[in-house]
């Protein structure tokens, strides 16, 4: 027996923000991250949901079942469909972990603290961010006196609502500078602490919780070898890593980038929607081209396909109500491109960044022209969630 289904049981992977593989902070535009994750994980968006639809009850149960799935159109000759080419119940994965680092003596006596996730494997360990820092201040007898210290990161600005209130100030700031010795960084924290007179000469614990990488190690693991359980795995689970990790992508701290980042933040909705604006963000994004010749050059050549763009005002009904929005026709060369599969990736990409883009009380509608073939590749109607304020 046969049911036919609508093509929007299909769902793509990898756009909500619960579905996020890099932890970002909540008040951030989430298009960004995506983006990003596009550029350094592109094949983490080659996931997708069969979810929801209308499965008529079966007078006995069902052991097994088969997907067709229907094009518009024949697909191209030379795509040659395997049969591994469809894998079930797989998700993308990332090294990144909560780790403890090794203690702070806070003593008030130097400027800087050198901040260390293992002093006994430091090759092995590499801090992505800083989750939360507390302290415990030594008392008289040698014991820690009162309860945990919070302090804040300086870039949030509490320590200033703190103040304001009359309440004490405790905050640090991270500071990351190239490794002398090897790859990677080296990390220090920098402490102000509000009652310095009191504590000045008294040893003060501070325990420092971080997320962090493997450094290079995960990139040695070969297709098959992430398979050994932890404390925190189901006894009934089993699986492996049928892709080999990729290689690690560090941030660029010669200052560059953040002008570039600034440069792109500053643009607004209206302004994003030209190719020379656009492919500004798009190239402020693309982390490995900053790392891999080879990268740069396929970077370079993607967005040099961008033609020009065409954007109209529409009318839509959304959930019964009128609401203006915004449609644009990108013009690309699939010559630009790894294939078409390549370009549809980076339009669906684009489509959910510029969606994103939009205001919540409006829309963006994206279709992108194939120059090369002729082909135009529509996206559903998408609400905007870009606050004005």
């Amino acid at each position: 027996t046969r049911f036919r289904q609508p093509a929007s049981l299909l769902r793509t992977s990898g756009f909500a923000r619960e579905e996020a593989l890099l932890p970002y902070p909540g008040n951030i535009y989430s298009g960004y991250r995506i983006l990003q994750e596009y550029f350094c994980f592109p094949e983490s968006f080659l996931f997708f949901h069969l979810a929801g639809g209308d499965w008529p009850k079966q007078p006995m149960a069902v052991s097994s079942f088969k997907l067709h799935f229907c094009f518009e159109r024949p697909l191209p000759p030379s795509l040659k469909i395997r049969q591994d080419a469809f894998m079930l119940n797989c998700v993308p994965a990332i090294n990144l972990f909560h780790h403890d680092s090794e203690p702070v003596a806070l003593t008030g006596q130097q400027t800087e603290y050198p901040l260390r996730a293992s002093y006994s494997h430091p090759d092995s360990y590499e801090i992505f961010s800083v989750n939360n820092v507390e302290g415990w201040v030594e008392g008289p007898d040698g014991r820690a006196r009162g309860g945990t210290r919070v302090y804040q990161p300086f870039e949030s600005f509490q320590h200033q609502i703190e103040r304001a209130n009359g309440r004490l100030a405790l905050y640090y700031r991270l500071r990351v500078r190239e490794a002398v010795n090897g790859e990677g960084f080296e990390h220090s924290l920098s402490f102000v602490r509000g009652d310095e007179r009191e504590v000045v000469g008294k040893d003060e614990a501070v325990s420092v919780t971080m997320t962090c990488t493997n450094r290079e190690r995960a990139a040695q693991l070969k297709v098959g070898d992430i398979c050994v359980p932890t404390n925190a795995t189901p006894n009934f689970f089993t699986f492996r890593n049928i892709t080999r990790p990729t290689r690690s992508l560090r941030p660029v701290l010669d200052g560059s980038l953040q002008w570039m980042l600034i440069s792109s933040m500053s643009l607004n909705y209206v302004s994003l929607l030209s190719p020379d604006a656009l492919t500004q963000v798009l190239r402020t994004w693309d982390f490995p081209a900053l790392h891999d010749k080879q990268a740069e050059q396929a970077s370079r050549k993607r967005l040099a396909g961008i033609e020009r763009i065409e954007t109209v005002p529409v009318d839509r009904l959304i959930r019964g109500m009128p609401v203006r929005g915004l449609k644009s026709r990108l013009f690309v060369r699939q010559s630009a491109f790894g294939g078409e599969g390549d370009l549809y990736l980076f339009g669906t990409v684009l489509a959910h960044f510029l969606s994103l883009y939009a205001s919540v009380n409006a829309f963006h509608l994206l279709e992108v022209y194939n120059l090369d073939n002729k082909e135009c590749y529509r996206w559903p109607v998408q609400a905007g969630q870009h606050s004005m304020m």
